[in-house]
């Protein structure tokens, strides 16, 4: 697999000895200015970024660290590929992700910047092979959806509408089609959430309270449709939502799914018992936990957002078809029938002996 990199670099001496060792090992080595970048990073869609971080400028003014603009504004967007900050600070970019290495110019910094690049390699064919993958998924969405919306309408408009609203659930689906393999417990969640909208299954915050207690959070109830602001819609002003709680107290309030290991896999199956339903931890985001389907609370919808400017910050969306886990879970405890208690022994000899 032969590497594209490029190096974003006021000043290319500073990078001669890596350009001459990575060029040794086969790699395509294409450098630019930070004038230069954005249509570079365009043009040859490099597979990892060595990025300088400050602009020294000629005049007697401070150094600008351009490069973390360029990071943030560009690259994460429009970009994504693993880069390698390569500066005299790069602790002015804060950004910790294991795509994103720093490395301090200075003695033997060339080193380390070649094992960081080497480090990013391995993941760099997966990394191609998802993109190859999303192409290869919209040409299909495109084909299978143009004609539909052709004959569906002669509107121009409306066909354009279609396209692309009907491509991008096509699209989506040709997306999941493709997954396999057992998921991780936390990959139910969509974090941070996607949709503007709240929906059922919404992982709420409330601002100010400790992200790893669990009675921090809120899981939400009420159907997605009902919280909806598009299309004229008025959403519901209330939210109904489900207190949150560590296993512990879930413990206490179904034992019996605690028995044992085996037990408790075969609940974890289902999702939910009696009147608890299950919550992975997200590494650094949610905690373990769990929802206590019977303890409840309004939350004015105009108290929840995407950040922490109101009450109640979204943190994660489940992601169906976890989503429809918790509605069915909350069905099954709020809308069974009430029943008197019996004595159902002399059924159950009755039942046995029947066997």
């Amino acid at each position: 697999m032969k590497l594209k990199i490029l190096a974003v670099e006021d000043e290319p001496l500073s990078v001669e000895t890596i350009r001459k060792e990575l060029v040794s090992l086969g790699y395509d080595w294409t450098i630019c200015n930070f004038s230069e970048a954005q249509a570079k990073i365009a043009e040859i869609s490099p597979d990892i970024i060595i990025l300088d971080l400050i602009l020294q400028t000629e005049s007697k003014g401070e150094p600008k660290a351009v490069g973390v603009d360029l990071f943030a504004n560009y690259i994460w967007k429009e970009k994504f590929c693993p880069v390698a900050v390569y500066s005299a600070q790069p602790q002015e970019l804060e950004c910790k992700h294991p795509f994103v290495g720093n490395v301090s110019k200075g003695m033997g910094s060339e080193k380390e910047l070649i094992k960081v690049i080497k480090n990013f390699i391995p993941h760099i064919e997966l990394l191609r092979k998802v993109e190859e993958n999303v192409r290869q998924s919209f040409a299909l969405a495109m084909r299978n959806v143009a004609p539909l919306a052709f004959s569906a309408t002669s509107d121009s408009v409306k066909q354009t509408e279609l396209i692309d609203r009907s491509g991008r659930r096509y699209l989506a689906a040709y997306m999941d089609e493709s997954v396999h393999g057992c998921l991780f417990c936390w990959e139910q969640y969509i974090l941070p959430p996607i949709s503007k909208d709240v929906l059922l299954g919404d992982i709420i915050m409330e601002n100010g309270m400790a992200k790893d207690d669990p009675a921090s959070f809120r899981v939400v109830l009420t159907p997605s449709c009902d919280m909806v602001k598009t299309h004229g819609r008025t959403p519901t002003q209330k939210v109904l939502v489900a207190q949150c709680c560590n296993p512990k107290h879930g413990k206490q309030k179904a034992p019996s799914a605690f028995k044992d290991k085996e037990a408790l896999v075969g609940v974890l199956n289902q999702g939910y018992t009696q009147r608890i339903l299950f919550l992975p931890a997200y590494p650094d985001n949610i905690p373990l936990m769990v929802a206590d389907l019977k303890q409840l609370d309004f939350v004015s919808i105009d108290n929840i957002a995407n950040d922490n400017s109101k009450k109640y910050m979204r943190v994660a969306s489940i992601d169906s078809p976890y989503r429809e886990l918790v509605a069915w879970a909350y069905l099954q405890v709020s809308c069974r029938p009430g029943l008197p208690e019996r004595d159902c022994s002399l059924l159950a000899q009755e039942i046995l002996r029947a066997c």
